[in-house]
């Protein structure tokens, strides 16, 4: 036969000048001056769960709207996302053109030719490295959000690989 759980159960018992606290785990006696101050420690402890419970209620509320409001916000937004990445892009190109051999030489100065790579791969180290040059060249950063420069850079391999087939 398996045993079952017990589970715990208080009762208050008055017994002359105390109240037992009568469990079936072992008995605690209180007196009458333990069982006020339990009284208002608890009465504290309500109040102060209730008002956390109020002031997160109101942070919720308030979240709930500022979520509402930016939801708004971005649909009027999304309208001209399309127009604004076109422009995004058309600047990014621009910026490319401009900085390009910039950073051509940098790499071509730069560079440290690896000894274990073959002269392909350094070629592909060295192409990685200019797409870096460009993407952090201060025109690229004052005039492009990332996103689009990362995409056209990384993504789209839009700049091409002046060191292929050399």
């Amino acid at each position: 036969m398996q045993k079952k759980d017990i589970k715990p159960e208080r009762k208050l018992v008055r017994r002359g000048e105390n109240v037992e606290v009568v469990t079936n785990i072992p008995t605690q006696k209180l007196s009458s001056m333990d069982v006020l101050f339990n009284i208002t420690q608890l009465q504290k402890e309500i109040v102060n769960a209730e008002q956390q419970i109020n002031q997160m209620e109101e942070n919720i509320t308030r979240m709930n709207q500022a979520v509402k409001n930016n939801k708004e916000m971005m649909a009027k937004f999304q309208k001209h996302a399309n127009w604004a990445r076109q422009v995004q892009e058309s600047i990014f190109k621009s910026v490319v053109e401009q900085v390009e051999q910039e950073c051509y030489e940098k790499v071509e100065k730069t560079y440290n030719y690896d000894e274990a790579l073959t002269e392909e791969q350094n070629n592909v180290q060295k192409y990685h490295q200019l797409r870096q040059f460009i993407a952090t060249h201060s025109k690229m950063s004052e005039k492009v959000v990332p996103e689009v420069a990362q995409t056209k850079l990384f993504e789209e391999n839009v700049v091409k690989n002046p060191w292929r087939n050399k």
